[in-house]
């Protein structure tokens, strides 16, 4: 029957806490630099097309502005003004204000 050494103790600094450790600054230095970015992006993307979708409507600048930036969505917001513009005879300024309470999280 073999036998095994018993001095497998695991020292101290041995190499697996200082891989954990450098995985982790590395993962905390380069996280919140990659996800933000492209979320950014996204979200502008979206405010554009709300507000891309909505001038052409009639409604003011500071209307069509403040309705897209207060939206979670706010790509729903104009797409739920124009679904109401396609199907009723409803102003635009009245249908922006009825999607716009509707969309409130």
């Amino acid at each position: 029957m073999a036998k095994f050494p018993v001095s497998l103790k695991i020292r101290p600094w041995s190499a697996l806490p200082w891989v954990t450790v450098g995985v982790g600054l590395m993962t905390m230095g380069l996280g919140p630099i990659s996800s933000p970015i492209g979320i950014e992006v996204a979200q502008a993307s979206d405010y554009d097309t709300c507000v891309g979708d909505l001038l052409p409507l009639g409604l003011d600048r500071e209307t069509v502005a403040s309705a897209c930036a207060l939206a979670y969505r706010p790509q729903e917001v104009s797409g739920c003004v124009t679904g109401v513009m396609a199907e009723t005879a409803l102003a635009p300024g009245d249908a922006l204000s009825a999607c716009s309470r509707d969309r409130v999280p």
